[in-house]
């Protein structure tokens, strides 16, 4: 928020950073529209705060202009989350359950406010996962990332005893501040008690991809975004060449919305597609089917395989309100961020292996929920939602975006 009125009549004589403490100041100045010796321009200001919450390092970004005559000095007040700081970790996959452990995050790596992080978790599945993302930088013409889970459990949807390891690593050019396009290599390696589930007949088999992704990001504010989009699209091939088990092509199409309506006011619209070629059992293994139901699909439901296939639709609009905006606290010395949000909402989806099936197995559901916002996770999800018929008001308990999961093949 700005502290003094705009006047473009005025010039900005002197821009300064106060606060950093692990990133480099050349990098927060290479977000920056606003410069030295040109107008000063409140909407230009505004711009330069969001484009420095997309870095993802600061829990608090103030921007102070003081006018002298006909010169404006604007102070950019910030502050930084830790450079090094352990979480409690936690997932919640509905399909086995609450998993905690430990980990550790890196949100500036190098000065370059690359994010890092890994964590353990136990309980309804053992996993270890390791992230990595560059940002989305102002000036950048690169970007990579890419992420590791380690998993064992029990895949109740399809009946066996699953260990696996998967991930994928992504890089490419980026075109201003919210286009990227780049290439992407997806493994899954997954052993099975069952070799009836496994397209070989081995206990161990991987399904190895590689393809290309497209990104589009205008949202406001990572941290609490009400306003932008956040689009991609991923095209990826699996088999033939590459060897593996299975062989056929998986499009993704993620399309994500957030409508400011009014002040605390928030509109979002989320729309997940996933087309797949082949046929489930003999190109792609029954391990890399889709379901549909529950608290990362379709809310209201309770039955996780309430449809199955290999191609999906899930689509979600949900008004929040905020009870509380997103502030900056300290807990035991480390700079931290939180709000609630009040959310009413409606899902529809549906899976599909043939086109006949495409109408035919549409569910919806609609409810009322909370959403706590806390940094590293995004937010912690409590719903309330009635859509399966005989199961009446059916409670969810979700981390993260909903849309965070739909591309995940364990949600």
């Amino acid at each position: 928020m700005l502290l003094a009125e705009a006047d473009p009549d005025k010039t900005i004589r002197e821009i300064r950073i106060n606060g950093l403490l692990n990133t480099h100041e050349q990098l927060v100045r290479d977000q920056l529209t606003s410069a030295t010796g040109q107008p000063f321009d409140e909407e230009l200001i505004e711009q330069d705060r969001e484009r420095l919450d997309r870095l993802a390092v600061f829990s608090r970004i103030e921007m102070a202009p003081t006018f002298e005559g006909d010169e404006v000095i604007l102070d950019i007040n910030v502050v930084e989350t830790a450079r090094f700081i352990p979480f409690p970790a936690f997932s919640f996959v509905e399909e086995n359950g609450v998993s905690i452990g430990a980990g550790v995050k890196a949100s500036s790596l190098l000065g370059r406010a690359i994010s890092a992080s890994l964590d353990i978790r136990v309980g309804g599945q053992q996993e270890l996962e390791f992230l990595l993302d560059s940002p989305w930088g102002m000036r950048d013409k690169t970007w990579y990332g890419g992420e590791i889970h380690a998993r064992s459990r029990i895949n109740e949807l399809d009946d066996f005893k699953e260990k696996a390891i998967e991930g994928e690593i992504r890089g490419g050019f980026q075109f201003g501040p919210s286009l990227r396009l780049g290439g992407r290599l997806e493994f899954l390696t997954v052993n099975a008690d069952l070799p009836e589930v496994t397209l070989t007949g081995r206990s161990t088999e991987s399904t190895p991809g590689i393809g290309m992704v497209a990104a589009y990001d205008t949202r406001d504010l990572w941290s609490n975004p009400s306003r932008g989009w956040e689009n991609s699209f991923s095209l990826t091939r699996f088999g033939g060449l590459l060897g593996g088990a299975g062989d056929f092509t998986k499009a993704v199409v993620d399309l994500r919305r957030y409508q400011p309506l009014a002040d605390k006011h928030t509109l979002t619209f989320f729309s997940f597609s996933t087309f797949q070629t082949g046929t489930v059992g003999i190109d792609i293994p029954i391990y890399r089917d889709l379901h549909l139901g529950g608290t990362n699909s379709v809310r209201g439901w309770s039955d996780l395989n309430a449809r199955e296939g290999k191609n999906q639709f899930i689509n979600t609009v949900e008004y929040r309100y905020d009870l509380f905006k997103p502030k900056p606290f300290r807990v035991f010395g480390a700079n931290m961020y939180g709000g609630l949000k009040l959310a009413v909402f409606g899902d529809i989806g549906t899976v599909w292996n043939d086109g006949d099936q495409f109408s035919d197995n549409f569910i919806g559901g609609v409810g009322i929920g909370l959403r706590v916002i806390i940094p590293f996770i995004q937010m912690i999800r409590l719903d309330l939602a009635y859509g399966q018929r005989g199961e009446g008001i059916v409670p969810h308990f979700g981390i993260r975006e909903k849309a965070f999961y739909h591309r995940r093949r364990v949600r």
